[in-house]
């Protein structure tokens, strides 16, 4: 990503790209900066295509041979071509950006991309890869204060880190909730960890993540604060049970992968999540350890069981799982 922020800076953007990843917040961003650094809103019109799923090769060739309209070159964004992917032949592509590079830059934006497939192989020898990942919790930090103070807001780093904490790491979420806080404390010129309380949405994922965190940990207060949060924000307590279930489901497959000798982006990959979170569960899953991941899961079942026979209550459950792992 930095050396594609130099190419845009420097007006170097000579394409073919390959944009993926999980972060699409950051491929908008991009692809905005692009279009930008080439042409101007009214250049636009003639100079700029987004072709979305195309259905035949047709489509394509289409798309990359239309030329410019007195411009140098013209922007031409295809997204889940397919072409990057292990099975359909899309070898034709290779002459023709090769014929299209002087009037052209191609970015491909792909939701899923195969690292074996001909084409992937292609763009690391000849075009550029960027892989958009969630950021990490610090780069999110600051990332907010700098588009809280271009707001005319004041926030603190404790307080940022609590932003992420309280809705997620996705960037579009996370932007969106900055709007929200930004129009309902116009009055005021920061933003408190209670204005996020009282105005954001909670993402229940994310904290359910940060309560087995604390059990982890063995801080129950601190596990028993967010569960309670949880309830307080509406979130009904049988879906904080089943989604505790998910995670210790989780953390123990991650245990298993690293056990195995995988990779964290093998276990990625096993797990169904991006990068950095699948770290944090195999951080989390060690700190359990896989003999107390499988105690606590049986214990969970057993409990589930319960509260389908109406003898449990969910909140009940949760609660005696914390007070227990986390002492």
């Amino acid at each position: 990503m930095k050396e594609l922020k130099e190419q845009i800076k420097q007006g170097r953007i000579e394409g073919p790209y390959l944009f993926y990843g999980e972060e699409k917040y950051l491929i908008h961003l991009y692809l905005d900066r692009i279009r930008r650094a080439m042409m101007s809103e009214e250049d636009e019109i003639m100079n700029y295509s987004l072709l979305d799923s195309p259905r035949t090769v047709d489509e394509i060739s289409e798309a990359l041979q239309t030329l410019p309209f007195m411009l140098e070159k013209r922007l031409t964004v295809i997204k889940n071509s397919g072409a990057f992917q292990i099975g359909e032949d899309f070898s034709f592509l290779e002459t023709l950006l090769k014929e299209t590079n002087n009037t052209v830059v191609a970015v491909f934006w792909e939701e899923k991309v195969d690292k074996r497939s001909r084409m992937y192989k292609y763009f690391g020898k000849t075009g550029k890869i960027v892989e958009f990942d969630q950021q990490a919790p610090e780069d999110l930090a600051k990332w907010i204060r700098k588009e809280a103070q271009q707001k005319g807001k004041s926030l603190d780093g404790e307080t940022a880190r609590f932003l992420i904490e309280y809705v997620g790491r996705d960037m579009s979420r996370i932007a969106e909730e900055l709007e929200k806080l930004n129009s309902l404390t116009a009055d005021k010129p920061s933003i408190s960890k209670e204005d996020i309380q009282s105005i954001c949405s909670m993402n229940v994922e994310e904290n359910v993540f940060a309560m087995t965190d604390e059990i982890a940990n063995k801080k129950a207060p601190a596990a028993l604060k967010i569960f309670s949060d949880l309830l307080s924000a509406n979130t009904p307590a049988q879906k904080i049970f089943y989604m505790i279930i998910r995670q210790f489901r989780q953390l123990l497959r991650a245990v298993v992968l690293s056990e195995e000798g995988k990779s964290s982006a093998e276990i990625a990959k096993g797990l169904g999540i991006p990068p950095y979170p699948a770290q944090a569960c195999i951080r989390q899953g060690k700190r359990f350890g896989k003999k107390q991941i499988e105690m606590i899961l049986q214990e969970l079942l057993e409990m589930d069981f319960s509260a389908k026979n109406g003898n449990l209550d969910a909140a009940d459950a949760c609660m005696m799982i914390i007070v227990k792992y986390a002492a």
